[in-house]
């Protein structure tokens, strides 16, 4: 899998998930390493649909809720894990424990190409649920 980090999550926590996900041939990326941190939501979710093959990790809800930007992620045809408020409260390297707890079934679940927004839940055992509007 390959894991793209949006701004609003900590650069430090992708660098570290990719150390730990890199023996088994995947790999996490934070934006500001792949993009300039002024890129527009739409450009690099547009990049990263033309790419192929990217999972994003995001807390900004702010993608899903704007029609524009919205539209571009829908379009990009892209898989996306959005960290539930209380997970996004959480210090980062709580975060990042809940993110790798998870990888193997988001792993799992990309690898089905089931597309969409799905939530990132805080409980361990918790379903990833589609995010509808």
């Amino acid at each position: 899998m390959k894991a793209f980090f949006d701004h609003n999550l900590s650069p430090f926590m992708a660098r570290a998930i990719n150390v730990v996900v890199d023996p088994d041939g995947s790999s996490a990326i934070c934006k500001r390493d792949k993009f300039s941190p002024k890129t527009a939501d739409t450009e690099w979710i547009s990049t990263l649909g033309r790419e192929g093959g990217w999972t994003i990790f995001s807390g900004d809800m702010k993608i899903l809720k704007n029609p524009v930007e919205r539209n571009a992620y829908f379009a990009a045809n892209l898989t996306g894990f959005f960290l539930r408020p209380a997970v996004c409260k959480l210090p980062v390297l709580q975060q990042t424990a809940t993110i790798l707890w998870h990888w193997h079934a988001i792993d799992q679940l990309v690898s089905l190409q089931e597309r969409g927004a799905y939530w990132l839940p805080l409980n361990k055992t918790a379903k990833y649920r589609a995010i509808r509007f």
